[in-house]
């Protein structure tokens, strides 16, 4: 056999006897005298394009490329179908069934060639979050108030962005939530009662939670003005008088 340590195409030819020394014929490695191709290199796989981390889709996909072809075996929590079982050369794009929420560190896919050399790849660590996150109200604006750019606290069991819908905004200050309560502060508003006030949260991976109703409150930053309408008869003999004044808004009197 010429070349056995070889690698890539070889060509064989064997010669052989009997115990009497009597030459048989020669065999070659085909009927017409073909090389063989000899292949003890394992592929070379990289990875292409990771899972997106985190990522909201639970059947994810993950790209690798592979300088030859082969078959395609998974290691670790992931796994995919028949259908992801064959390696081309080149870019190869996979899909994994389904995973529940969670973060995955040891996903490895490897791939063995046609002459049985395997690789094997790590897949980068990614986090499963297909759960919205859950707001609560937990400090309403005070009502009425006079404060016209007023707090309010929510709390979040995720951290996400935060998106304002109704009468009220806030600056971008406000606009990123974190584990826990929340206080924000609503940017000016005019006198008025609010009642169409929402909030919501958008996690880092798009999960966007229902919309938080903000308790109605009323703002009255204007102070009420008062005019006498009917004074107290003078003089008069009544110790119990009757006083009548106007007031542009309701409130305590002092």
């Amino acid at each position: 056999m010429k070349g056995s340590n070889s690698e890539g195409l070889v060509s064989l030819n064997i010669r052989f006897s009997d115990l009497a020394y009597n030459a048989g014929d020669n065999v070659t490695t085909t009927t017409d005298g073909s090389a063989v191709l000899f292949d003890k290199t394992p592929p070379t796989v990289s990875e292409e394009t990771a899972v997106p981390n985190p990522t909201n889709d639970n059947t994810s996909s993950y790209t690798f490329t592979s300088n030859e072809a082969g078959t395609i075996t998974y290691g670790g929590s992931c796994s995919s179908s028949s259908n992801d079982n064959i390696s081309v050369v080149g870019n190869n794009t996979i899909t994994f069934n389904a995973l529940p929420d969670g973060t995955y560190d040891n996903c490895t896919i490897t791939v063995t060639d046609n002459a049985s050399n395997p690789i094997t790849q790590s897949v980068t660590s990614f986090t499963i979050d297909t759960t919205a996150p859950t707001l609560n109200e937990v400090t309403k604006v005070p009502t009425p108030t006079s404060d016209n750019t007023s707090d309010y606290t929510f709390s979040s069991d995720e951290i996400g962005t935060i998106a304002y819908g109704g009468s009220c905004s806030s600056s971008s200050n406000d606009n990123i939530s974190v584990v826990g309560d929340n206080t924000i502060t609503f940017n000016a508003l005019a006198d008025g009662a609010y009642s169409n006030c929402k909030i919501s949260v958008t996690d880092n991976a798009t999960n966007t939670s229902d919309n938080l109703t903000v308790s109605e409150f009323t703002i009255g930053a204007t102070k009420p003005a008062l005019a006498e309408v009917t004074a107290v008869p003078n003089p008069t003999n009544d110790n119990t008088s009757n006083y009548t004044f106007f007031s542009t808004l309701s409130g305590t009197i002092n």
